[in-house]
């Protein structure tokens, strides 16, 4: 079940950021156009946050992932407590398995969500950690990071 809901946000966040129809296989079998995939996000939002959680617990690189895919869309909404539910669930992810580049990434998201929310100490505390850790495990310019380091 957590797989499915990977695959699938994966689907349809990767709809969302084409400009037009999607030419890829995987994402014209699951979603034709755009409204298509973010009806399935906005029905599906609850499904996705629970599954994040349990993911924390049985599969922690599939909440990290989750929390990877969603970000944008969840940047976009604005829906600022799903946000923080499900990168709350992807750092304690990334803790427990000692992935350090997890962790910033959702240490970073978190910053981002704190920040739209007006609460700029604890957005910068949180971007600030995301930076060190990054530092620390030389995460690369390649690295597109955290939406809250590399906006």
């Amino acid at each position: 079940m957590i797989g499915y809901y990977v695959s699938r946000a994966r689907a349809a966040t990767e709809c969302l950021a084409l400009l037009g129809e999607s030419t890829s296989q995987q994402l014209t079998n699951y979603f034709v156009n755009q409204e298509q995939a973010t009806a399935w996000l906005e029905t599906e939002l609850p499904n996705l946050v629970n599954v994040t959680e349990q993911a924390e617990v049985i599969v922690p690189e599939q909440a990290i992932e989750l929390s990877a895919t969603m970000w944008r869309y969840l940047l976009i909404r604005a829906d600022l407590d799903v946000g923080r539910r499900i990168h709350d669930a992807a750092l304690r992810a990334a803790r427990r398995l000692e992935d350090r580049s997890a962790e910033a990434r959702a240490l970073g998201e978190l910053g981002a969500v704190e920040m739209q929310q007006g609460i700029y100490e604890k957005a910068l505390a949180y971007t600030q950690e995301a930076c060190e850790i990054g530092e620390s495990v030389a995460i690369g310019p390649s690295w597109t990071g955290p939406s809250a380091i590399s906006a």
